[in-house]
């Protein structure tokens, strides 16, 4: 176990659509479409409810007049792929055509999975662009947030100590953000998003992506923390890190990044 300072609660904010986001972080409820830098108390892959936006009033374009040029990569014919990397307020644009000038069909959830690919992607600019389904929804969605999910497993002893890192009264983010960075790459740089609201009890339960490892196979990790609130000294002590891979080009049966 190692020890994190921490205090407080946090509070649920409510989810209104703005303008499209870009850098490295999300801070409040929008629609992603290019890369930004919690799940239940377990690493359940079942999908969040996703939130359905307004239908579009144009028809998605034929073959002939889209976009960008066609690339012959990942995501392949099939591949059931989850929302990674979209901070928990956020949501995850359906466009029904690759790129952000096309309008927005459907949103998805950060927690969501099962978005099935045709096998259909384009390079529009500097954004990979995959066509999907999801429960019968039909578009395109920027493959930066999109990834296989993989196997479990516990790394807590893998971590060292990062309360050095914190500031006195940290919240169970900025301890999410702690472990995080001690897994995250700086070149590339990773992005860090917490994907749905920490649980405070008898244990804390909050869960962050790490997107962009420099590994062509594995595309992210999923960390789910837990940490139990200290007594007198506002501490939160870390009990467990359980890491889920998030695999760019497929997963092994075993669950193993290919």
């Amino acid at each position: 176990m190692f020890f994190v300072a921490a205090c407080g609660s946090d509070d649920q904010g409510a989810s209104t659509p703005i303008p499209e986001t870009t850098g490295a972080t999300v801070a409040g409820p929008s629609t992603t479409d290019s890369p930004s830098t919690t799940a239940p108390a377990s690493l359940s892959t079942t999908a969040a409810p996703s939130t359905t936006a307004p239908a579009s009033t144009t028809s998605p374009p034929s073959d002939g007049s889209l976009p960008g040029e066609v690339i012959d990569l990942y995501p392949y014919e099939g591949a059931s792929l989850a929302v990674v990397g979209v901070e928990r307020h956020d949501t995850l644009a359906l466009r029904s055509g690759p790129g952000t000038d096309f309008d927005v069909v459907h949103e998805l959830s950060p927690l969501d999975t099962e978005v099935i690919a045709a096998g259909h992607n384009r390079q529009v600019d500097d954004a990979i662009w995959a066509e999907v389904d999801k429960d019968g929804h039909h578009g395109w969605v920027n493959v930066a947030y999109l990834l296989h999910l993989g196997a479990a497993d516990d790394i807590t002893d893998q971590l060292t100590d990062p309360s050095g890192e914190l500031p006195s009264g940290a919240t169970m983010e900025e301890v999410a953000h702690a472990v995080a960075e001690l897994r995250a790459s700086t070149e590339p740089l990773s992005r860090i998003a917490i994907i749905e609201d920490p649980e405070l009890g008898d244990l804390g339960s909050i869960t962050v992506d790490v997107i962009g490892l420099g590994d062509d196979a594995v595309g992210g990790e999923r960390l789910h923390i837990l940490a139990e609130p200290g007594a007198g000294d506002d501490a939160f002590t870390v009990q467990s890190v359980q890491r889920l891979s998030l695999c760019s080009r497929g997963v092994t049966d075993d669950g193993l990044c290919v």
